[in-house]
């Protein structure tokens, strides 16, 4: 079995979880979450799509064009050469894929792209309808449909993120590490701290 269609199978079942059952709506094709038939070079574009999201990666593989269904608008970005396979993840509102060590994430609000560096390679970060978590190392990350910006906190050890529509939170001993989709930056809750 190819590459692509291994990534392809995990996307088939990835999208097909009653997390992400939970989250779906609409979508552009009536389907919620998935992609085209056209998706790893298959006859046609390959586009993923969410209830919010489109991501059309183009033929050449060098660019992948979102479009926002809140603003309307169209935001890419381009690689020097082709990368493959491109294997984007969306929920209703965001929507992000990995590049080697670097994570791209797309807001339906701002409808524009933002991209962090990791220590590490990464390929499946959590998503849920409005925001994206991931664990790096000792460092979390977190991106939301409202600010459209990755925020980062260092941690003790090494955590997995939970998510909530509107929430990434992970737990450290007596430490919750907590963001929200409007958070301009982690909060702790040290829970044998009573200042």
């Amino acid at each position: 079995m190819s590459i692509k269609s291994l990534v392809a199978l995990s996307l088939i079942l990835l999208t097909t979880t009653s997390a992400n059952a939970q989250f779906g709506g609409g979508g552009f094709g009536g389907g919620g979450f998935g992609f085209t038939e056209g998706a790893f070079g298959a006859d046609g574009p390959a586009v993923f799509e969410s209830a919010g999201i489109a991501i059309v990666i183009s033929n050449s593989g060098k660019t992948v064009t979102a479009f926002s269904a809140q603003t309307g608008k169209l935001a890419k970005i381009s690689f020097d050469e082709k990368v493959e396979p491109f294997a984007p993840v969306a929920g209703n509102s965001v929507a992000c894929f990995s590049v080697g060590k670097t994570v791209h994430a797309f807001s339906s609000k701002t409808g524009k792209w933002d991209s962090i560096e990791t220590a590490d390679k990464l390929f499946f970060p959590v998503l849920s309808q409005n925001m994206i978590g991931l664990s790096n190392g000792k460092k979390l990350y977190a991106f939301g449909n409202n600010h459209g910006k990755w925020l980062s906190v260092e941690t003790e050890g090494q955590l997995i993120p939970t998510l909530t529509s509107y929430t990434v939170k992970a737990t450290d001993g007596a430490k919750i590490y907590i963001c929200s989709e409007a958070s301009t930056e982690w909060q702790v809750i040290d829970l044998e701290s009573d200042e």
